[in-house]
């Protein structure tokens, strides 16, 4: 049973992480953005696939209680590393605040939030959002973009 514990807190972690993609694809398409919601519903619809796994009661309640841990405590930890890089103060932060704020890049091709002079409006239109869409759900929960 111990050498599963870890395997199976990292599939739920992978299963909460995929499913906030899934949610927040959801509520693009029918014409919303990443709300407070989304991190929520993602968390239950994870409880959901995690509870038919075949597994036993007890590692479901210490595999549950260790993800939970490390998701808490990884959010703790990032709202005290602030991102200095170029890359992430440039594009990155303001596509997770577009997105978190009313950008819907289903609907939208160039996001409104954002300054239309802003020179990098370029990459928060074109990049990839995949990170970018789960620190958004995280950013709509806890307010803080770091």
């Amino acid at each position: 049973m111990k050498s599963r514990i870890g395997l199976i807190a990292g599939m739920y972690i992978t299963t909460f992480l995929v499913c906030i993609l899934i949610v927040s694809s959801i509520v693009w398409f029918v014409g919303w953005h990443v709300t407070p919601i989304v991190l929520p519903f993602a968390l239950i619809i994870a409880l959901v696939v995690f509870a038919i796994m075949k597994t036993s009661r007890m590692e479901q309640i210490i595999v549950l209680a260790l993800s939970i841990g490390i998701i808490l405590l990884s959010t703790l930890i990032e709202t005290f590393v602030y991102d200095v890089s170029y890359d992430g103060n440039a594009y990155h932060q303001p596509i997770i605040y577009a997105l978190a704020n009313g950008w819907n890049p289903i609907y939208e091709h160039h996001n409104a939030v954002i300054s239309d002079d802003w020179k990098m409006n370029v990459w928060i239109d074109h990049y990839c959002k995949g990170a970018e869409t789960i620190a958004s759900a995280f950013f709509a929960v806890t307010g803080n973009i770091e």
